[in-house]
């Protein structure tokens, strides 16, 4: 397994603050020397990430949390768990929506990944951990052809 971790659990509090379509990017490799913007919105970048490792998924600038079809983490990246303080133990094989980000089961996250078969979309959000209040972009991802989604988070 790797150091992937998750959003903030239990004592966070999550609100939406608008939702943007994603724009359009050139087809683009996934690798160190790109910019985090490039990297979180080039297209197909589902088909880039099932093919890192855990140790590749750490060294992405942006947050990077796999979940099976039923919202279990089986990967959650270094970026994510620095930004947020868990570890990767605390938040592995719990169901992100139930036990590790609840306030995301909501309309605009947990219920596009439930209802849609195919799902690539950027929308700001804003994250409350601690009476703090993060805005992030979130790219919520999941193929038809997939045994997997990702919520990936850029700060």
């Amino acid at each position: 397994m790797s150091s992937t971790c998750c959003l903030p659990g239990a004592h966070s509090w999550w609100t939406h603050r608008h939702a943007m379509p994603s724009r359009a990017e050139p087809e683009q490799k996934l690798g160190a020397s790109e910019d985090s913007m490039d990297k979180f919105s080039q297209p197909g970048l589902i088909d880039k990430l099932e093919l890192l490792s855990d140790t590749e998924l750490d060294v992405l600038d942006f947050g990077v949390i796999k979940m099976d079809l039923g919202g279990r983490v089986i990967a959650y990246n270094r970026y994510e768990s620095d930004a947020t303080g868990l570890s990767c133990e605390r938040v592995l094989a719990r169901n992100f929506f139930a036990q590790v980000g609840p306030c995301t089961d909501n309309a605009l996250i947990a219920g596009r990944f439930r209802d849609a078969v195919e799902l690539d979309i950027e929308l700001d959000y804003v994250f409350a951990l601690r009476m703090q209040h993060t805005p992030v972009r979130l790219r919520l991802l999941k193929a038809a052809r997939a045994a997997c989604m990702y919520l990936l988070v850029r700060r």
